[in-house]
């Protein structure tokens, strides 16, 4: 999901779900997104919490009748490793975060800043001239920007779910 400021990653576990592959998940997620949830039906809500990170939120999701409630059980917090080092993000997790842009969006980036816009350039050519040109409180704020055209673009429909998670970020 794309917040104004983050990108966050939801791991959805229903009822039907195991925990096998869950640690790996959490690792990938790990890797890529500001901040993490996970949204689990009534069988996990008294165990996930043993299973991710404790800056991961929990979200719990009951059927009531014909309807769904979500509970917030846990708030989720900054993923540690998006936090500067000293004055700098790591480089990976930078490209991890740019990798994430289509093309289109990804040229943007440059032209905004007065750089070239590169657009006959391969990817991973324009993304390193970012990474070098641009500053990251800067850039973090364009992905979020870039990414949201996207969703538009994709015509995802609001759903109940992201209502909850937008409000409690």
């Amino acid at each position: 999901m794309v917040l104004p400021d983050s990108l966050v990653g939801i791991e959805i576990k229903s009822d039907a779900d195991t925990y096998a592959r869950l640690e790996s998940q959490v690792k990938d997620y790990n890797l890529y997104f500001d901040k993490n949830i996970v949204v689990v039906g009534t069988k996990h809500a008294g165990s996930i919490r043993t299973h991710v990170p404790q800056w991961w939120g929990i979200i719990t999701v009951e059927q009531v009748g014909n309807s769904v409630d979500f509970y917030v059980y846990q708030d989720m917090q900054i993923n540690p490793k998006s936090i500067k080092k000293d004055v700098t993000v790591p480089v990976y997790y930078m490209k991890r975060q740019l990798s994430f842009l289509w093309r289109p969006e990804l040229v943007n980036i440059p032209s905004k800043n007065g750089m070239q816009r590169y657009a006959a350039k391969r990817k991973a050519f324009v993304t390193q001239k970012i990474m070098e040109c641009v500053p990251w409180d800067k850039l973090k704020l364009e992905i979020c920007e870039e990414e949201a055209v996207i969703v538009r673009r994709i015509s995802v429909p609001p759903v109940s779910l992201f209502s909850v998670i937008s409000r409690i970020s």
